[in-house]
């Protein structure tokens, strides 16, 4: 078990340093406990909600310099790592002549194909209808559009799971049957087996 060694080099800084419970980083001591206790809190008490309280995201690599290009981009990561936080605050940060989209895909995850898709479109064209600014006469030929397209859409949706329902109900009804005659063939096996029949 090594005990904690600290020595200091005449600018003050950290030489070297360890510890029995911790490790050194950068010439700070970590103990793991505290740090394990920490992440908890943060995993906890750090999901992103819209219309909540902000908390501002921490850019320690290039990733806000990268979503703000103008260009195509997916990001992805485990639950917790931030992504959701990277797109509010690159949102904040973009001018006043682009307007950001925030769709979440949580609110979407019951629906089925293609009603999921329809959803979607439907929310986003709404989204698109309540950011639109400028001249009168082409937000309102643009709103007139947006509207069409958003009854098409809606005349797009089908009935939830109609297909999905009727193949689970056949499925189900073809185990049932089956169950059924596989209890009646072993039934009447035994019956035969009783009676003498199957006797040798």
């Amino acid at each position: 078990m090594s005990s904690r060694n600290v020595s200091l080099d005449d600018r003050g800084q950290f030489r070297h340093l360890t510890t029995s419970n911790g490790m050194s980083v950068g010439g700070l001591v970590v103990d793991q406990k505290k740090l394990a206790k920490l992440r908890q809190l943060i995993t906890e008490g750090l999901r992103v909600q819209l219309g909540h309280e902000a908390i501002t995201y921490i850019n320690v690599g290039h990733a806000m310099e990268d979503i703000s290009a103008r260009q195509n981009h997916t990001v992805f990561a485990r639950r917790g790592c931030g992504k959701t936080l990277l797109l509010h605050d690159s949102a904040k940060q973009l001018p006043p002549e682009i307007k950001a989209i925030y769709l979440n895909c949580e609110d979407f995850k019951q629906h089925t194909f293609p009603n999921v898709l329809i959803e979607i479109l439907s929310s986003l064209f709404e989204e698109i209808d309540s950011h639109l600014s400028g001249w009168f006469g082409r937000k309102r030929r643009t709103k007139e559009i947006i509207k069409s397209i958003r009854a098409k859409l809606a005349t797009m949706h089908q009935s939830p799971d109609v297909q999905e329902e009727d193949i689970r109900q056949t499925t189900a009804n073809e185990n049932a049957l089956n169950s059924e005659l596989e209890k009646t063939r072993c039934a009447f096996s035994v019956d035969r087996i009783w009676s003498g029949e199957l006797r040798s």
